[in-house]
């Protein structure tokens, strides 16, 4: 067999993971989203609840802005990623549907955890520790995709 015939089939098949690696890190994440998060035990610790909500919300921004950042560094590593257009494109395409299902999941769990209060005043707190959670969990993941593009 040519050699050029086994590295194109080698191509393919580092390829081939690497798209299953994207599914496979959302629903990592989607598994391990349960639980407190690190930023509950710093937000609890102010006087009161209103300053403890004020930080579950700061937290949750800074979550956000932490993911989307990643998400476009991903986006532009790919962008620059020495591989043929198709693979490219495919890729690419990939994460944009992994990003839209984590961020339907992110709701859906996140409301889920919420209606565990029955109503009572914890729902807003335990929906922000939720979105916090997911958020720096899907950072993470996201980051360890744009280790694999270097």
């Amino acid at each position: 067999m040519p050699l050029a015939v086994t590295k194109r089939a080698t191509s393919h098949l580092l390829k081939l993971l690497f798209s299953f690696g994207l599914i496979i890190a959302f629903f990592s994440t989607a598994a391990n989203a349960q639980g407190l998060t690190p930023q509950r035990g710093k937000c609890s610790k102010t006087d009161d609840h209103a300053r403890e909500r004020t930080c579950l919300i700061r937290e949750a921004k800074n979550s956000q802005i932490k993911l989307d950042a990643a998400e476009e560094k991903f986006l532009q590593q790919l962008e620059n990623w020495d591989e043929e257009s198709g693979y490219k494109k495919r890729t690419k395409g990939l994460f944009l549907t992994a990003k839209k299902q984590r961020n339907q999941f992110r709701k859906t769990q996140c409301e889920l955890l919420a209606s565990l209060a029955a109503g009572g005043n914890g729902a807003g707190d335990m929906r922000l520790e939720c979105i916090i959670e997911l958020n720096t969990r899907g950072t993470d993941d996201i980051r360890s995709l744009s280790d694999s593009l270097k």
